[in-house]
């Protein structure tokens, strides 16, 4: 080998790199600034109190005022939520599982039970909790001695005065476990905000080895956050780009569909061979106004609205272009952005549109199974960090105060008493009968139990057979009575109650009743006695 190729030989060995490009600078990969050069937890990029608490804020405000952000949230907490989840108690007792049953049911739909302000039922709560953690971050729902519920907002989870291990009004351990929250006095006067000088109590997440503080949070994927982050912290700049660029686009709109007629005007006179200018010619467009630069120099601005005349200078020629407003790059642009604010938000284009338009049936399909995983996925949140720890606080006081006669099934070793299950809404079928078909297969094929089936559609199944036989054993009595109705007055009829109700037939059953053709001979009988075998 030359010394040439010896000596590119050790130059590619020294470039070589057993690194990650990310871990360098280039003019590929931008500077990233508030970084910690050792490490730090998620609590070290939210340890501004005020940037934090100006944050929530902003995230308010773009949902309040965006045209495109709020709505696409409405939808996304909307089809998380539905009609609420459903409860089934598995305590091993059926008597015991009604009770509680019926005790939740009663409790969840009446608003004065639920809502430490008397205005909300357990479900109306679900999709409140849902869209503050989307939108502020986080919410604290505390457990009163009474049974009710009463909401902390996010700006409300502060502590007045630094103390150690609280961040952000919440304390915690050396093991992260939250200990206590501090909650600041929510003034009622609307002029007014949390001041400093208001004062904060702090609650105890456990009460006599119950938890009654709920705190429901986006945790950003990181175990080592205490706060919440809101969804929109990522799209915040993106949203606003696209509503300035639709507020742009229709200024534009307007700006040109302001002039509707340009007239030429002939010179009136000249003098020394100047030709001198109409008087309405410099007189602007509409009202004026003066604004001082930053130099110091004025400017006139003159004032536009649609269906004005405008008047050209003596002799002057003026041509105006008809644009097409909005172009057709527009159409595209702004598909893209909204497509990144709906990957964002886990929200399918044509969710975000209310518009099929864009692809087609099995595009549509695709795209909203995959966003059912995420709502999905926020469903499990919420029964883990919400529904759960809450069912096992108010069972805890039904047993306390015997309501339903419970408190004697407590101390019983097989039952249960704090099993249960949360089946959190589901949506319907996109194709009816091709899903219908699919799970009676699955069915058939014992690939799921009935109440398995039942459950994913966030239905219960003993309720549905309950149902069902109630319904059936319903028609059928009235059908008995009709048929009795009908032979006493047609005695020769002879009905039975089949005959007044004709039931669904089986799936898989097929009856075929032949029909007697009178031209034809009908075969004679075979009367002769058979021989014995």
């Amino acid at each position: 080998m030359s010394s040439r190729g010896q000596k590119n030989l050790q130059a590619a060995f020294g470039d070589m790199r057993a690194d990650y490009d990310f871990m360098k600078e280039s003019r590929f990969i931008r500077r990233r600034t508030g970084l910690a050069s050792g490490g730090a937890s998620a609590d070290y990029h939210i340890r501004s109190e005020e940037d934090y608490y100006k944050g929530i804020e902003k995230a308010r405000d773009v949902v309040r005022n965006d045209m495109v952000v709020g709505q696409a949230l409405n939808r996304r907490c909307e089809n998380i939520i539905q009609d609420g989840f459903s409860i089934h108690p598995r305590t091993g007792d059926a008597g015991l599982d009604l009770a509680l049953w019926t005790l939740w049911d009663e409790w969840s739909k009446t608003p004065e039970a639920v809502d430490v302000s008397g205005e909300l039922t357990w479900n109306e709560i679900e999709l409140a909790v849902t869209r503050a953690v989307h939108v502020d971050g986080d919410i604290l729902a505390a457990g009163l001695e009474d049974g009710q519920l009463q909401l902390h907002e996010a700006h409300t989870i502060k502590k007045k005065r630094k103390s150690k291990n609280v961040h952000l009004g919440v304390e915690i351990d050396e093991a992260r476990r939250r200990k206590q929250f501090w909650i600041s006095k929510d003034p009622i006067d609307a002029q007014k905000t949390n001041s400093s000088a208001e004062t904060s109590v702090p609650l105890k997440v456990m009460m006599d080895g119950t938890r009654v503080l709920f705190h429901i949070y986006n945790g950003d994927k990181r175990i080592s956050q205490t706060r919440g982050i809101s969804e929109l912290s990522r799209i915040f700049a993106l949203a606003g780009m696209v509503d300035d660029i639709n507020f742009a686009k229709m200024l534009q709109q307007q700006i040109a569909s302001c002039f509707a007629v340009i007239r030429e005007q002939a010179a009136l006179s000249s003098q020394n061979g100047q030709v001198l200018p109409s008087v309405s010619a410099g007189a602007g467009f509409g009202e004026s106004t003066t604004q001082t630069t930053v130099t110091g120099e004025e400017r006139a601005i003159q004032g536009i609205q649609p269906g004005m005349l405008f008047k050209s200078m003596p002799g002057e020629k003026i041509r105006l272009d008809s644009p097409a407003v909005p172009n057709q790059e527009f159409f595209a642009h702004i598909r893209l952005l909204l497509q990144l604010l709906g990957v964002n938000l886990g929200i399918p284009l044509v969710m975000m549109l209310l518009d099929g338009s864009e692809t087609n049936f099995s595009g549509f399909r695709g795209a909203m199974d995959e966003a059912r995983r995420g709502f999905k996925a926020f469903q499990r949140h919420l029964i883990n960090r919400f529904h759960t720890p809450i069912w096992r606080w108010k069972v805890k006081q039904w047993i306390e105060g015997n309501e339903g006669g419970i408190a004697k099934y407590a101390d019983r070793r097989k039952v249960r008493i704090f099993d249960h299950e949360w089946n959190p809404p589901n949506w319907p079928y996109l194709e009816p009968l091709t899903d219908a078909s699919g799970d009676l297969l699955r069915l058939r094929n014992h690939l799921t139990s009935p109440r398995r089936l039942h459950a994913e559609k966030s239905r219960d199944y003993e309720t549905v057979i309950d149902e069902v036989t109630e319904d059936n054993g319903y028609a059928i009595e009235a059908a008995i009575l009709k048929a009795q109705e009908l032979n006493d007055r047609y005695p020769d009829a002879k009905l039975t109650w089949r005959d007044v109700l004709q039931l669904p037939t089986p799936e898989g059953v097929q009856i075929s009743i032949p029909v007697a053709n009178p031209n034809q001979p009908q075969p004679t009988p075979n009367t002769q006695p058979r021989p014995a075998q």
